[in-house]
Formats: structure tokens, sequence, C-alpha cells
């Protein structure tokens, strides 16, 4: 997988170098929502949706940003949702053109996804298992032949596994991507350690390889301190209290059960008894025993049963992409780039306006 997250960045820089050509602003947000989207399609499908290299990724990566847009209405007023998605297609389409490109794009993944399996079910050339889809499909298939008394999984459930997982691993990778790219830019005292770290690392053709790209403790640091300072998700999370209620040690007192309670994660990231300076950007925190101490308090994808199931892939996805970017090009900031930033809370988090960066690349024998 791996070999596929460096052809989609290959492809991401081609871009880059397009704009830098012609001293245009890059239209990076973008180009990171494209790419993740790429990404998580090579596991959920197989291949790659060819997001960044199509001539109207911009317009594509807001079909997929659509979903967050309007996530208010769906939490809130889910008979509002329930009866759009019991209209017929072309009827919704006059209501929310972008969001039904999704669905219909997504419905498309999913019966294709149903063709393959059957394909290689009966080709002994190919292997049933490499994907997210085949491994549902294989395991439904089991149940079936052992005359498990489940309903076999259906073709809606499936096209709505196909949009929750397409946008679970697009959006979040790609927004917290974008900030720490402001990051960069915002807290430049961070740059020269990083690249020196970044300049430790044997090439493997002329990029830098993930698996040294990990184990960097500045870059690691910065990544995780992106993390920390921009939550992913701003608002309260709630859950409902357990039969029995719910002991509080520091206030000896116990919540009821059936009570809903919700804490955000600014709440513990921005907490002076546990993260020093919490207002400042200071990725050495996370270094030595200190920082493992520190892991436990970092939030963005959850803890526990609400754990985020494709964190070690973003982790993956933003020390190769910003790794490689921050050693190729000298990021510079955009007139109105701090108003740009400033963000508002759609459940995820989304910056007022679009990030958009100039570039310029390093010298060759820096990169190559």
């Amino acid at each position: 997988m791996e070999d596929g997250m460096y052809e989609e960045l290959g492809l991401v820089f081609d871009k880059i170098d397009n704009y830098e050509s012609r001293d245009e602003d890059v239209p990076i947000m973008e180009l990171f929502f494209c790419y993740t989207g790429d990404i998580v399609s090579r596991y959920l499908f197989g291949e790659s949706l060819g997001l960044v290299t199509s001539s109207d990724f911009i317009e594509r990566s807001e079909q997929l940003r659509s979903f967050t847009k309007g996530i208010w209405i769906a939490i809130h007023f889910q008979f509002i949702r329930n009866a759009l998605l019991a209209l017929p297609r072309s009827f919704i389409a006059h209501l929310n053109g972008t969001w039904v490109k999704v669905l219909w794009f997504t419905e498309n993944l999913a019966r294709n996804a149903i063709l393959n399996f059957g394909m290689k079910r009966v080709s002994s050339e190919k292997e049933v298992g490499e994907t997210i889809f085949d491994h549902i499909l294989a395991e439904d298939a089991r149940r079936q032949q052992k005359g498990a008394h489940a309903e076999p999984v259906t073709f809606r459930e499936l096209a709505d596994e196909s949009t929750g997982i397409l946008n679970a691993g697009t959006e979040p990778t790609a927004t917290m991507l974008s900030y720490a790219t402001y990051f960069w830019v915002r807290f430049t005292h961070v740059q020269n350690r990083v690249l020196c770290e970044l300049a430790t690392v044997t090439r493997e053709n002329g990029r830098l390889p993930l698996a040294k790209l990990e184990t960097l403790p500045y870059f690691t640091g910065f990544v995780k301190e992106s993390l920390r300072y921009m939550p992913l998700v701003p608002g309260r999370l709630p859950r409902t209290v357990p039969r029995g209620g719910l002991y509080v040690p520091s206030t000896g007192e116990t919540i009821p059960e059936g009570y809903v309670v919700g804490m955000n994660h600014i709440t513990i990231h921005f907490n002076k008894d546990i993260f020093k300076r919490p207002e400042e950007f200071l990725p050495e925190r996370w270094i030595g025993d200190g920082g493992k101490e520190l892991n436990q308090w970092l939030l963005t994808f959850s803890k526990g049963r609400t754990d985020c199931i494709g964190k070690t892939l973003a982790y993956a996805e933003m020390h190769l992409l910003l790794g490689n970017l921050f050693a190729r090009y000298e990021i510079l900031p955009t007139p109105n780039i701090h108003e740009d930033m400033v963000w508002v809370d759609r459940v995820i988090v989304h910056s007022t306006r679009n990030l958009r960066i100039k570039v310029k690349k390093r010298q060759a024998e820096n990169i190559s």
C-alpha cells in the first residue's frame, strides 16, 4: 500500500509544480482532499478514484466536503434527511445537486464492488479479500454458507458503508494536513529543526521513506502538536451514562444513569495541568519519556471504544505527505492566510476559506 501512497504523492507534486511554474497560489487544501480520497479508495475498492489527476479536482473536492457542510441538519433534523433519502435522486438533485452526485458516485462504486467480488470468486487468478469491500462481502458469503440466521448485506447497506468510509477517510485527514501546513507557515521557529531532521533521511527513488519519517522525534512531535493545537472535533461529544451511574472521584459525586454528559477535546488539549504552556506550539513536548506520557491525552482520534479505526492510516499519510512536502518546497503564506484559517464548528472543523499557499521548489541537490 505504501507504493500506492507514493504514487498518489507524485501526482500531487506534479500539480503543485504546475502552479509554481505559473507563479500561482496552490489550492493545497483541495489537493489534500483529493489525495486522501484517492488513498482511502484504494483500501475500499482496490483502485484510486483519480481525484488528484482530474481536471476538475477542485469541484470534486468540494463534492466530498458537501456532506459535513450540512451535517447539523442530519444530526438535529433526522426526519428531513430520511425524507430526502426516500425521494427519487432526480428530484433531490434539484435541491442539492452536489450531495446527490456523491450519492450516485458511491452507489456506482458499491455496484462495481459487488460485480468485481463475483468475478474474483470465479477466477482462480484473483484473490478475494484484498479490499474492505472484499472483506465485507466475503464475510457475508461465509455466514450465508453456514446458514447463519442473518440477513445478507444489501446493496443499500454497502452503498451507505462506502459513503461513510470514503468521507471518514478523506475529510478528517485532509483537514489536519491543511492545518499542519498552516502551522508550518505560522510557527516558523519549528522549520529549521524539522528540515535538519529530514536532511538526515536517505532518499529512496528520490523520496523520503515512510518508515524513516516515523522515527524522526521532532518531526513526529510536529505532527502530534498539530493534532493537539487544532482538535479535529471542537464540540462536545455526548455520551450516555450507563447503568449504575458514573462515579467522579475528583468530586465524590455520582452522575445518575441515563444522563447525557459531554466534553470537548479543547478542554484537555489546552489544560495547563496536562500540557505546559498549552497556548504555545511546541513539538519538543512530545519527545522522550515526557512525550510518551502525553500520548494518553491526545484525543484527536478519540480513545477507547470510539477510537478511530483509520488513525494508523491518517498518521502515515501525515508523515509521508508533510515530510516530503516540507523537504521539497519552501512554503510561503498568501496575504489572507490567517483570516482564511479561522475555524468554525461543523462537527468537524471547517476553515473559513480553503487554504492557499505559495511554493518555491528547493535546490535540486536537496530534493533529489
